[in-house]
């Protein structure tokens, strides 16, 4: 990724430089802080925004040839479909804002004490990079049906918790880690 080897000396004690996920947009990397705490650094991809940007002008475009020359494009709302789509895709290159989601979704699990998110580290996230304390889990497919069915209960002090990834917002992969003593 495009983060330089003297940004990544200054804001961490190690960083590597090989992804550990990596997606259409973003590449996550493992890092540990300067007080030793392990995190996943994602970093954006350098001219994601800018693409991104002359893709949804295209999409208007078509969206008005087809809101002024047939009735499909009035009917559906196509035009609306494209804002929506705009707005939607704006808030997901800003990574502040997938910070300050974590954090949300954090508090609404609150009560569940075998379920957690990653803590957000404000002082290393903008933009376009996101630094999230590292959570260590399994696959969602790996995790028995009793074992989930067990999770529903926040009452529960025992047993394994389930921490949300920093990797994958669409939360198709939920790890789970085990509980702390």
């Amino acid at each position: 990724m495009n983060v330089s080897a003297s940004a990544r000396m200054e804001l961490f004690r190690s960083f590597d430089s090989a992804p550990l996920a990596t997606a259409s947009m973003a590449q996550v990397h493992r890092a540990v802080l300067h007080d030793g705490s392990p995190a996943v650094v994602k970093v954006q991809r350098p001219g994601v925004r800018q693409r991104i940007e002359i893709d949804i002008e295209v999409l208007h475009e078509v969206a008005r040839f087809l809101t002024k020359y047939t009735a499909l494009g009035a009917r559906y709302g196509i035009a609306q479909m494209v804002r929506e789509l705009e707005h939607s895709l704006s808030q997901e290159l800003d990574f502040r804002q997938e910070g300050e989601n974590t954090r949300t979704i954090g508090r609404q699990i609150a009560g569940f004490l075998r379920l957690t998110t990653p803590t957000v580290y404000s002082e290393y996230t903008a933009r376009r990079v996101l630094t999230l304390s590292f959570v260590r889990g399994r696959h969602l497919s790996e995790i028995p049906r009793g074992e989930l069915t067990a999770l529903d209960a926040p009452r529960d002090r025992e047993g394994p918790a389930l921490g949300l990834p920093q990797a994958d917002r669409d939360r198709r992969h939920l790890p789970l880690r085990p509980a702390s003593g």
